[in-house]
């Protein structure tokens, strides 16, 4: 079976590039019944900007704190039988590719669908079950739409809600001319803990002293390695200034019941994950869009973390070639990022995590608890990355 990329991916590549590469992404945070809206810290006024009420939902929730700390938002509250609750943008938006639907429920339960169109487009839907355990409801977490191809015009979305209560907190909407975008805004600061790392956070891999990151992978380039760019990092090497060629979205979830990593290039192709793929003979670190294949090389898209306090990170993967340690290739010319058999062999590389600038969407203060997006060794990706079905 081929899984490598850009064999699969890239005819539609160089005109999503064309879209991606000046995509923004306006964040609505939702501050009544009514579904008026704020961006940032401007509230809209709902006539040149924000949502128009199409049916109101129940209340604005209190905000909540998890066991750690963080600030977590409930959100506009609907309830079980309401139907149709929610509202139409002000604005038309033009080539709009994603919709991100941030919400939490409550402890134990919270069943619905949010349905969503934009412009004349075909009406798509979210289906949201139960939490997925016991308290789990009470953290906001991410249902993304992802459309084949752009749509334009106004958007529109509805809940209709079965059990107890959604709370939808914000919408994210990924389109031709965005607000703002994550991927260039903020800093990105060194990691000295995995514990830092958070479901959904953007990721840059680098190694200060060669002052070199990791570049998206380009067949054209090489098909069994990662090239270097240059990074830009402070004379300290703690913080790295972002490069939209060097970004990837970490993913946390479960495998054989421990938690590990997969890693996404979300930017340029959406669904595509580095693998350790050089089977029991080559180094080499690729993307592909599958993260497991049993006949082959294993669970080649899940990835173990540790970071030291210095942040020097070993990154292992968890599939069965012979070499699984994420490294920097110094010696090569050019040099490269790739998979080698033994820790230490190479440069150890970094992570730097995206942090928000300050006055950014409000720091929603908190790397979300993301339970929408998790993908399970031979099952279909849950929600998130599901294509989804229309409805009339």
């Amino acid at each position: 079976m081929n899984h490598k990329i850009y064999k699969i991916l890239l005819p539609a590549f160089l005109a999503m590039w064309c879209l991606a590469a000046n995509a923004g992404i306006t964040v609505y945070e939702f501050t009544s019944v009514n579904w008026a809206s704020r961006c940032g810290a401007t509230p809209c006024d709902g006539s040149t900007d924000g949502w128009i009420c199409d049916l109101p939902a129940s209340d604005v929730g209190t905000a909540r704190t998890n066991p750690d700390g963080q600030l977590m938002y409930a959100g506009v509250g609907v309830k079980t039988g309401s139907t149709g609750a929610g509202a139409t943008s002000v604005k038309s938006f033009t080539q709009v590719r994603q919709l991100t639907f941030n919400f939490c429920q409550n402890s134990s339960r919270g069943k619905g669908v949010i349905y969503v169109q934009v412009g004349t487009g075909p009406v798509d839907s979210i289906v949201i079950n139960r939490p997925a355990a016991s308290g789990a409801g009470i953290y906001n977490r991410d249902s993304v739409v992802r459309f084949a191809e752009p749509h334009s015009g106004r958007i529109r979305f509805w809940i209709s809600c079965s059990e107890n209560g959604i709370y939808l907190h914000s919408v994210s909407i990924r389109a031709e001319e965005g607000g703002s975008t994550p991927f260039t805004q903020s800093a990105y600061s060194l990691v000295t803990d995995v514990a830092q790392l958070q479901d959904s956070d953007q990721i840059i891999l680098g190694v200060p002293d060669a002052g070199r990151i990791m570049g998206y992978f380009d067949e054209s380039v090489s098909q069994n390695n990662i090239h270097s760019i240059a990074g830009s990092f402070t004379a300290d090497g703690n913080v790295v200034q972002p490069r939209e060629e060097a970004i990837y979205t970490l993913r946390t979830t479960m495998l054989d019941g421990a938690p590990c990593f997969y890693i996404q290039d979300e930017l340029r192709y959406e669904e595509a994950f580095l693998v350790a793929s050089g089977g029991q003979t080559k180094n080499r670190l690729a993307l592909w869009n599958h993260l497991t294949d049993e006949n082959t090389y294993g669970n080649y898209g899940y990835w173990d973390i540790a970071v030291e306090a210095d942040g020097a990170a070993t990154i292992h993967n968890l599939g069965r070639s012979r070499s699984t340690y994420l490294q920097y290739n110094a010696s090569n010319n050019p040099t490269l990022f790739s998979c080698y058999a033994q820790q230490g062999s190479q440069t150890p590389v970094k992570i730097y995590r995206k942090t928000e600038a300050l006055g950014d969407v409000a720091a929603i203060v908190v790397p979300m608890l993301n339970f929408g997006t998790l993908l399970q060794e031979g099952t279909e990706p849950i929600g998130a990355e599901r294509q989804l079905t229309a409805q009339a």
